[in-house]
C-alpha cells in the first residue's frame, strides 16, 4: 500500500467533503419537491381547519354582539325616562351663593 503524505491526506478529505456537499446541494431541491407535495396538502388542510374554527368563533361572537347590543338598548331606554336629578343644580346654586353671584332662576325653584 502506498503511503500518502499527511498534507495530501487532509486536502483529499476536504475535497471529498466539498464534493459530497456539492452533490447534496445540487440534488436537495429535487428531494424536497418530492416530499413537498405531501406536506403541502397537509399544510392546506391545516390552514382550512384553522379558518373554519375562526369562522365558527366569528359566528358565535356575532351572536354575542347582537345580544349585547339589545341589552344595551334596553338599558339605555330606561336611563333617562324620569326627571333629571336636582343635586347638580343644588351644588351649582350653593357655589353661586358662596361667591355672591346673582343668577336668575327660571325653571327650577331653590330646593334644599
Amino acid at each position: 500500500m502506498a503511503r500518502i503524505d499527511p498534507k495530501r491526506k487532509y486536502i483529499l478529505i476536504v475535497m471529498v467533503f466539498l464534493l459530497v456537499a456539492g452533490v447534496v446541494y445540487r440534488i436537495w431541491p429535487q428531494i424536497a419537491n418530492i416530499s413537498a407535495g405531501e406536506s403541502d396538502v397537509a399544510l392546506k388542510k391545516k390552514q382550512l381547519l384553522k379558518y373554519r374554527k375562526m369562522f365558527q368563533s366569528a359566528v358565535v361572537l356575532e351572536k354575542e354582539l347582537s345580544l349585547f347590543k339589545s341589552t344595551l338598548k334596553k338599558g339605555e331606554a330606561g336611563l333617562f325616562t324620569g326627571k333629571p336629578p336636582r343635586w347638580p343644580l343644588r351644588i351649582f346654586r350653593k357655589s353661586c351663593m358662596r361667591s355672591r353671584k346673582k343668577v336668575k332662576w327660571k325653571s327650577y325653584p331653590l330646593v334644599y
